[in-house]
């Protein structure tokens, strides 16, 4: 987001934080006492396949970086992301982009998750890209927006577990990789039931992808019965 459009963007609209709606400096994301209230990257996140109920052994992916739990504050920055406020977007994107650099692992490049063209239309942008941005940036690697595609289908969060995998057929390649063996980050907001990441990893690895690494800005916690 360009600085100078945020700065003057701030004297007609001045700028809150998307967790809590206090008003905040032109050039923060969120205010400092929502920034220290979040604990980015929880311990018990299993760093294999980005959930606290591990299930490695299902995943197409091979490591996950995963921000937050999606509950509190930080489901409300989501929240806000998907209502058209980028701010938490580029906040976990920061987070992401710089814990992977730090982890020293070397990527090719970054795929945001797609969204349907009916839903893009709706929003104006993708909010997985928003968050990818960031990633490819702070690690000097190229964002890649055309290899998947979504057709329309439901909405993830309003359907079950067996029919979120179902609705994972709506993912296909749209274009190839150039390069085999190629490293890619897989970035989306929220890993749910991990059938997205497990989908869109598989067709860049059905592609000619050596490794997928899935980052996401929260993970959900296993509903108890």
């Amino acid at each position: 987001m360009n600085k100078l459009y945020r700065f003057i963007a701030d004297i007609f609209f001045p700028n809150r934080c998307p967790l809590c709606l206090d008003f905040i400096s032109w050039d923060e994301f969120i205010c400092s006492r929502c920034a220290d209230e979040l604990k980015p990257f929880p311990e018990e996140i299993c760093p294999g396949c980005g959930k606290a109920e591990c299930f490695c052994d299902t995943i197409s992916y091979d490591r996950a970086f995963v921000c937050f739990y999606y509950e509190g504050k930080a489901k409300n920055g989501i929240l806000s992301l998907k209502d058209g406020h980028k701010e938490f977007g580029i906040y976990t994107g920061n987070l992401l982009g710089e814990r992977i650099a730090d982890s020293k692992l070397k990527a090719d490049a970054v795929v945001p998750v797609p969204m349907s063209v009916e839903s893009y239309r709706k929003r104006r942008y993708n909010q997985a890209e928003v968050i990818a941005e960031r990633i490819a940036e702070i690690n000097g690697i190229p964002l890649l927006t055309d290899l998947l595609y979504k057709n329309k289908s439901a909405v993830q969060h309003t359907l079950t577990k067996a029919e979120r995998l179902e609705n994972t057929v709506a993912f296909g390649i749209k274009s190839r990789l150039k390069t085999d063996n190629m490293k890619i980050i897989l970035c989306d907001d929220v890993i749910t039931t991990g059938s997205t990441m497990n989908r869109c990893a598989a067709l860049l690895k059905e592609m000619g992808a050596a490794e997928v690494y899935a980052a996401a800005a929260a993970t959900t916690k296993l509903k108890k019965e």
